[in-house]
């Protein structure tokens, strides 16, 4: 009697021990993945390398800046996980854009980035040609006595000055694609892939208050003409989208501006003027993001 009480007293303990040790190993696996996550994501905010962060590689990197550009630091992007543990997604946030500035500064780019795009989406009749009719001048009564012409001035030679040399814009050595993408994300945008199927369309640009106001977002590697503007514009269509943003890097002809309503292309002249209604230091901001992200697509590339 007393040996099968010892036998069922040392299961009882036996079971205690695995069930403690077991929810120890739990405890233990549950704070190394919390940790790898954690490493993960300052890997990112710091431009360092996610998987090489989870190995114990990249620990202590974070904090390094990725680039030679002083906004690299401090970079004004908020990082959201993603479903694939260490996946993650980086976006430009209005909100930390503006946390340095002033608030008279803050206020402006607010009021700029936060304007909706006056841009509509119905079909339009092609621009109406200028007349080449000049208006009539009223006649000489013809008792008037002909006037005599008078001689031509004398041209004035103009003193040989040398030309002025070109403006550089800022943020010209960053390719359009990004600087486009930073500035609707500062505009509070944001970004998810679209399907193969539908190429050229790369990209769905949604508000993020306002899902409605939807792009389908384009690069155009040739120059951008009317007539690709309206395959674009009917492609769009095809998915549910009345709205295309044609990033034209390569130019566009002057007419495939207005070629169809619903359509917003920018080329980098565009874009230089967009950026001009900012102050300086958040234009800057959001060039900085721009360069940063175009390195990262280049050695992904």
């Amino acid at each position: 009697m007393s040996a099968t009480a010892l036998l069922i007293g040392s299961i009882v303990l036996l079971i205690a021990l695995t069930a403690i040790w077991a929810r120890q190993r739990a405890r233990r696996i549950r704070a190394e993945a919390d940790e790898r996550e954690r490493r993960a994501l300052e890997a990112v905010r710091g431009g360092g390398d996610p998987l090489a962060a989870v190995d114990g590689k990249g620990a202590g990197k974070a904090s390094e800046p990725a680039g030679d550009t002083i906004f690299e630091p401090n970079v004004p992007t908020g990082v959201m996980p993603g479903r694939g543990g260490i996946e993650v997604a980086e976006v430009l946030d209005i909100e930390e854009l503006l946390r340095d500035e002033t608030a008279a500064v803050a206020e402006r780019a607010r009021a700029q980035l936060e304007e909706p795009t006056n841009i509509h989406s119905g079909d339009t009749l092609p621009p109406r040609p200028a007349s080449a009719a000049a208006p009539s001048t009223p006649t000489a009564p013809a008792s008037a006595a002909p006037m005599a012409a008078a001689p031509p001035a004398r041209a004035r030679p103009m003193p040989n000055t040398p030309a002025a040399a070109p403006v550089v814009a800022p943020g010209h050595d960053v390719p359009l694609r990004e600087l486009v993408l930073a500035w609707f994300e500062a505009r509070g945008y944001r970004s998810s892939p679209a399907s193969p199927v539908v190429r050229p369309i790369e990209l769905v640009l949604r508000h993020k208050d306002d899902p409605a106001r939807a792009y389908a977002f384009v690069v155009g590697t040739q120059r951008v003409t009317a007539e690709r503007v309206q395959q674009l514009a009917q492609q769009a269509r095809s998915i549910g989208l009345i709205r295309v943003l044609v990033v034209a890097d390569a130019g566009l002809t002057p007419e495939a501006v207005r070629a169809k309503r619903g359509v917003r292309v920018l080329d980098r002249a565009a874009l230089k003027a967009e950026l001009d209604k900012l102050d300086l230091s958040v234009a800057a901001k959001i060039i900085a993001v721009a360069r940063k992200r175009a390195a990262a697509r280049a050695l992904a590339h």
